[in-house]
This record gives C-alpha cells, structure tokens and sequence, in this order.
C-alpha cells in the first residue's frame, strides 16, 4: 500500500519521471484493513482492496 500511495503522491506533487514498483506479490498494491475487514467476510468485492484500479498504474508510472 504504501509504495501505491507514494507514487499517487509523487504525480500529484508533479513528478513526470519513472515509477517503478517493485514486491514479491503478485497482486497490485490493496489496502490490508480493507481486504479483513470487508473482501475475507464476504462483505466487499475483490476489487474494492486494491488501492488503485488497474489501470491507474500503466495510466500514472509510464513515463511523461
């Protein structure tokens, strides 16, 4: 979460370089609080964990 959320930041603050994110998941960047405590209990979908859609990513590192 914390690496999606850095780059979130570094575009709004107006960096146009590369971002690359790098981890051992094979999964975008999700939001620990809300995979327990609605996705595990059958109460949110899959997709409302991540922290940014799918999209955002190609959308926001690629470079400018």
């Amino acid at each position: 979460m914390a690496g999606g959320k850095t780059a979130e930041a570094l575009r709004a603050q107006g960096f146009d370089g590369r971002i690359v994110l790098l981890g051992t998941e094979p999964h975008r960047p999700y939001e620990r609080p809300a995979l327990s405590k609605g996705y595990l209990l059958g109460s949110a979908d899959r997709d409302s964990v991540f922290v940014h859609p799918s999209d955002w990513y190609s959308d926001k590192l690629a470079n400018k």
